[in-house]
């Protein structure tokens, strides 16, 4: 058989350059490495695709209302006449993989091009057996990706940050100990960027660490990398996976990630993830359309229908959760287990004990009222602290913009059972034992009574404290100005 005649121009070149290490890449990936124009980018690869050098798959989008993306990879042709075989992510198994962490592959090959200060993009490596999960070379150093999804903990991610010692030492090519320019970690959603700020050492975290959020789009921390505090580079065979007897045709085919609407859909699943329960007006207000917008809606149902979320049905009312596929898609996103996630999130939920909906649903609410202020918040399955003589194992977190403790996360206790001052003071005592290192808190209690043990058992611990009771916030309605809460007697606004 004849060989591939390469289309050599100077785009085509610099395109296929870029593609090497960047397999399934779009065009607006490889546009935004080589500092060229998604059209000129797109034009060296449709090139590339007429002479069989490049093949192109349609694999959802991550971006709002987009549609489904061309994303690239190199024939096994074109490997074979460049003496790549076995070199590159772009064997069919090591497709799979990348197929499997689409949301992540998606995310740090958007980060290549914010990336200044450190010259031309050389190379991209997806190690295995090390604690980051990707690594960039550029022209004048390096930068170390992380990707944390709602599964890892602060301890988790203070042994990752740990090991990089041992990442470089293993892995360093050359006489020189390789060590970062930047540390780019991509957290969910603001809780988890809460957690690496904490767990990350404040000398790392202003010199070399930036923090990306999927959530809200955001970017923390260093904007501009130093070259002067990176060295070296770390380098790893390519481990040539196989298909598992499941091949790439079919696995497209099957993927969520490959589905259209694929923005709604990610976010949909992670929500279910998070809150086990959720209705579509919280997915609507995720998602943040209009008051009468479908999109999450349809997600919803959508998933719903094809087995990735299951749901409940309560006359008009539907909460859905994730179902066996859903779990397993983010599991393998987050390196997680299918356990990890059943024994933190589902063990208290009302989706394992049906005891606990009427509890639930007030948290749940609460949650949907804070997330229609436009303020953040988090599962209380992600906030739990345990130590060898307490715990704490909060509703939930909020990010509030406005109250007497500061723009802070607070966690929420909603408590109905615990009146009487000796249950409010076992409910309390994890809080109070983390001294000035604790979170304010927010508590919605059974009625008057209780809110006066609240407030008498906060004062003698010295919490920093909110309170509302349930009464309260039925009749509050809309919470724009959140004043139904009061700080040991006293109403303050938090919204």
């Amino acid at each position: 058989m004849a060989g591939l005649v390469f289309p050599d121009s100077l785009t085509t070149r610099e395109v296929y350059r870029v593609l090497k290490p960047l397999s399934l890449a779009t065009a607006r990936d490889l546009a935004g490495v080589l500092e060229m124009s998604a059209e000129q980018a797109t034009s060296g690869l449709n090139r590339l695709l007429e002479s069989r050098w490049v093949r192109q798959d349609r694999l959802g989008s991550f971006i709002p209302h987009g549609k489904r993306s061309r994303r690239w990879s190199i024939t096994p042709e074109a490997l074979e006449q460049d003496g790549l075989v076995g070199q590159t992510m772009h064997e069919e198994g090591n497709r799979c993989r990348l197929l499997e962490l689409l949301p992540m592959v998606a995310q740090f090959y958007g980060i290549l091009e914010q990336i200044d200060g450190l010259g031309r993009f050389v190379d991209f490596l997806w190690p295995h057996g090390l604690a980051m999960d990707a690594a960039a070379r550029f022209e004048r150093g390096w930068v170390a990706f992380y990707w944390s999804g709602p599964q890892e903990t602060a301890r988790e991610i203070s042994k990752r940050v740990d090991s990089i010692l041992e990442d470089v030492e293993g892995a360093t090519e050359g006489p020189v100990p390789a060590w970062p320019c930047l540390l780019a970690w991509v957290v969910s959603d603001e809780w988890q960027r809460e957690l690496v700020q904490r767990a990350v050492p404040a000398w790392m975290l202003d010199g070399s660490v930036s923090i990306w959020c999927v959530n809200d789009g955001s970017r923390s921390g260093v904007m501009l990398p130093d070259p002067e505090l990176g060295s070296g580079w770390i380098t790893q065979p390519v481990r040539v996976l196989d298909t598992g007897g499941w091949s790439w045709d079919p696995r497209v085919a099957a993927s969520i990630w490959s589905r259209a609407n694929g923005h709604a859909n990610s976010r949909m699943l992670r929500l279910a993830q998070n809150f086990p329960g959720i209705n579509p007006e919280m997915g609507r207000l995720d998602l943040g359309e209009e008051a009468h917008g479908k999109a999450a809606e349809r997600s919803l149902r959508g998933l719903d229908r094809i087995g990735f979320l299951d749901s409940e049905r309560n006359g008009r009312d539907v909460r859905y959760y994730l179902d066996t596929p859903g779990i397993e898609a983010l599991i393998r996103l987050d390196k997680a287990t299918h356990n990890d996630y059943r024994n933190r999130a589902l063990s208290d939920s009302w989706v394992t004990r049906p005891d606990r909906r009427t509890h639930e649903e007030g948290v749940m609410g609460l949650i949907t009222d804070f997330m229609a202020a436009g303020l953040p918040v988090a599962p209380g399955w992600r906030c739990e602290v345990h130590m060898r003589n307490w715990s704490i194992e909060p509703d939930g977190a909020v990010l509030l913009n406005r109250s007497p403790y500061g723009p802070v996360w607070h966690l929420i206790e909603y408590e109905r059972s615990a009146r009487g001052k000796v249950r409010v003071g076992k409910k309390m005592r994890g809080h109070g034992a983390q001294g000035e290192e604790g979170r304010p808190v927010l508590v919605v209690c059974y009625d008057n009574r209780a809110e006066a043990n609240f407030h008498a058992v906060g004062e003698t611990m010295e919490l920093q404290m909110l309170t509302t009771t349930i009464d309260r916030l039925k009749v509050h309605e809309p919470l724009n100005n959140w004043d139904c809460w009061s700080m040991y007697g006293e109403s303050v606004r938090i919204g």
